[in-house]
């Protein structure tokens, strides 16, 4: 993405859902089997993504950083070990290395000054916990924004429980 921005190409990229989640492919429309999105591919029927940009870099899913971004880079052999488990018992790892970081974050012309555990600019289709679509659009010129300045380990272990029981999470420090 970063080459083809940097040299204004114009050239579709066919994206191969071979991930533990694929979010981002599910938000293109691709299922489970992989043969019908190879098919899907093969008829090359081009849609437009939105391409964000942070500090020179430019991306089309997802943007993290902070104590829960490590959570990406987990072994295929644990993700396909463990499936979606990986991630939680690879956040539990992280919570005994919490940092702060100060951020400044401007959304819709409103400031979020203060020190932060995580943050994540994300582009996929998001449906609420009643399965109604919250948005649908990847090429609307938005992405979401999840950040976290939660304090203490005890508040993360609790957020992150009410993830995994996919309880409504009703937190003042959760943008």
């Amino acid at each position: 993405v970063n080459a083809l921005m940097e040299m204004a190409c114009k050239i579709p990229v066919g994206v191969i859902p071979a991930g533990t989640d694929n979010a981002f492919a599910k938000s293109l429309g691709f299922g489970a089997d992989l043969e019908e999105n190879m098919q899907a591919l093969s008829a090359m029927i081009p849609m437009a993504v939105d391409v964000a940009r942070v500090n020179e870099q430019y991306f089309v899913n997802v943007c993290s950083a902070g104590s829960f971004a490590s959570l990406v880079n987990i072994s295929s052999d644990m993700k396909n070990s463990m499936g979606r488990m990986a991630y939680w018992v690879k956040g539990m790892s992280v919570l005994s290395k919490i940092h702060k970081m100060n951020l400044c974050i401007e959304v819709d012309g409103v400031k979020y000054e203060d020190q932060f555990v995580f943050f994540m600019i994300v582009n996929a289709r998001i449906r609420r916990q009643d399965r109604e679509t919250i948005r649908q659009k990847l090429s609307d010129g938005k992405y979401d924004l999840i950040a976290v300045r939660i304090g203490g380990v005890s508040n993360i272990a609790r957020v992150m429980m009410q993830v995994v029981k996919k309880e409504p999470i009703q937190e003042k420090d959760i943008l």
